[in-house]
């Protein structure tokens, strides 16, 4: 995902999101920020088991949110859907990038920039998030999920320390794929 300033690109990788600069005039150009805030940890444990795998992400329309999905069961696998087992349920979440919350001084957060400020069911495989024209509004498929897979997520609070959904989590809005 790229910022709508073309400044930096958000590349995922096992586990985390790295936050890559892509200014050509930047003396850090297409290297990894080096800072605390340039690798963001978005790995989950279930049932004590580590899950990192990145199926989705994108900013919202204005740039101020990472949405990253972590699936815990997908497809095939340990944990796989597909041959009607019940699949376990992975996460959406959400980070703050916006840059009027950038950090002014080292040690200092106050904002949670580049944090991770909301984690949501992402139901069974989480994939492909979209944003919608709405800063408010994303959307994202809940693959294994059979009858309700296509999912609205709407946020009420903006706000990085009070981020609210309207609906307390992801409104379904399809029945079926």
């Amino acid at each position: 995902a790229v910022d709508p300033n073309n400044r930096y690109l958000y590349a995922a990788g096992l586990g985390k999101v790295y936050v890559i600069d892509i200014n050509p005039s930047s003396a850090n150009y297409l290297k990894v920020v080096e800072n605390a805030l340039g690798v963001i940890d978005v790995s989950i444990v279930s049932r004590g088991q580590n899950f990192g795998h990145i199926t989705s992400m994108a900013l919202n329309a204005d740039g101020t949110r990472l949405y990253v999905g972590v699936p815990v069961s997908e497809l095939f696998g340990s944990r796989g859907w597909v041959y009607g087992k019940k699949g376990d349920k992975g996460l959406v979440m959400v980070i703050n990038t916006d840059e009027s919350d950038r950090v002014a001084k080292a040690g200092e957060n106050p904002k949670k920039w580049r944090q991770i400020i909301a984690k949501l069911d992402g139901g069974v495989e989480v994939y492909d998030i979209q944003a919608t024209t709405d800063a408010d509004k994303m959307v994202y498929v809940s693959r294994g999920d059979r009858d309700n897979g296509l999912r609205l997520i709407e946020v009420a609070n903006d706000d990085p320390l009070n981020f609210v959904l309207e609906f307390g989590g992801p409104q379904v809005i399809g029945t079926s794929l």
